[in-house]
């Protein structure tokens, strides 16, 4: 049987990693200081306390969830609010990357072995409250067990990914 997040090791995704406005370093964006009176690196956005960022790096899930981690306070995006999951996906369908997903913080580390979707969980150990999600169609017959959003309809999916493919990320952080 194949490792837990196996599943979710291919696909194109932009990376989104999320890190402490308090531990950001770097060259400051007047425009996103100004929009929320916070400083994020230039490239990325502010949102709430945090600052986003698009990786257009290919990297499994996992990859791409280290890669985020080495930012100080760094992970992939959790999505814990509508208002947070709109902001998420402006960010998606209007950057300049041509990739059908990216990855989210969003994952089943049990491969859907606990009943009603409870062994999904975000890596940056959020807990789980917002839960406005699409599943996988039936018809996927190996569906991953990763979260990511939809540049097309910019909603959030989960066990919608089918290994093989890759995907960009968004961090923030």
């Amino acid at each position: 049987m194949a490792p837990p997040m196996a599943l979710c090791s291919v696909s194109w995704v932009l990376l989104s990693c999320l890190m402490l406005l308090s531990q950001v370093q770097g060259e400051d964006s007047p425009q996103d200081a100004l929009a929320s009176g916070i400083n994020c690196p230039k490239g990325s956005k502010a949102y709430g306390s945090y600052c986003y960022a698009f990786f257009l790096t290919a990297k499994s899930w996992m990859d791409a969830d280290m890669a985020c981690q080495k930012r100080p306070s760094g992970h992939l995006v959790s999505i814990l609010s509508a208002v947070e999951a709109s902001f998420v996906a402006s960010l998606v369908k209007n950057s300049a990357h041509s990739y059908s997903y990216v990855w989210i913080g969003l994952n089943d580390p049990t491969q859907g072995y606990q009943p009603d979707a409870g062994g999904w969980e975000w890596s940056s150990t959020d807990l789980m409250h917002y839960r406005a999600w699409e599943k996988s169609p039936a018809t996927v017959s190996n569906p991953g067990y990763c979260g990511s959003v939809s540049r097309s309809t910019g909603k959030r999916q989960r066990s919608y990914l089918v290994p093989g493919l890759f995907h960009p990320l968004i961090p923030h952080f």
